[in-house]
């Protein structure tokens, strides 16, 4: 069952879905606009989340962040649905119930240790130099800590969550990887290929 929270974890890394592009002199940028790619298609969580945080970075950075979307799938319309109570959700796949639902049972009341947060974060392309990496870190946590942005993340049924370093995010990933690998080799379902493959 596809999670009906979603947990945003932002900050720059090596690889994700949403990446930053048009990388210049670390010492300099951004000079230019900034392209932030979006795997989904417009109106998705994915490109909402994308569209708020670029409208925060833009001002963050004094650069327009400018959206480019790679088609994928939609949450706010399912959170909408369960609002209004055309939706009956069962349960939420985090470790513990969300504010927004507090009478909807987390999976791990019921399969304790499960969890299955889906999450967003940022990457700079590969090569991208490390100041311009720590730059954008930087920017995407300062955003991530503003109270208007935050609210408009939850409005989306949405948490926001960041991670200290780009390192760390990194380690983050590897690790979702080899846990949902895992439950892809046991379930023995045919791989696909990932992201930057």
């Amino acid at each position: 069952m596809k999670k009906l929270l979603t947990s945003i974890a932002v900050t720059a890394a090596v690889c994700t879905p949403l990446c930053i592009g048009n990388a210049v002199a670390a010492d300099n940028y951004p000079s230019r606009e900034i392209s932030l790619v979006v795997p989904a298609p417009p109106g998705g969580t994915t490109d909402v989340v994308g569209r708020i945080l670029g409208k925060y970075l833009s001002q963050e950075l004094g650069q327009p962040v400018i959206v480019m979307n790679r088609p994928g799938a939609t949450l706010p319309a399912a959170v909408g649905q369960i609002q209004s109570k055309q939706l009956k959700a069962l349960a939420i796949t985090s470790a513990k119930r969300d504010p927004l639902f507090p009478n909807v049972p987390a999976m791990a009341e019921i399969y304790p240790g499960f969890t299955a947060d889906s999450w967003l974060g940022i990457a700079a392309a590969k090569g991208t130099p490390k100041p311009i990496v720590d730059k954008i870190s930087a920017a995407v946590r300062k955003v991530s800590t503003n109270p208007e942005y935050i609210n408009n993340i939850k409005k989306l049924g949405a948490h926001v969550t960041t991670d200290p370093s780009p390192e760390q995010f990194h380690s983050f990933m590897v690790a979702e990887k080899a846990k949902w690998n895992q439950v892809i080799d046991q379930a023995k379902i045919q791989r696909l290929p990932s992201f930057g493959e």
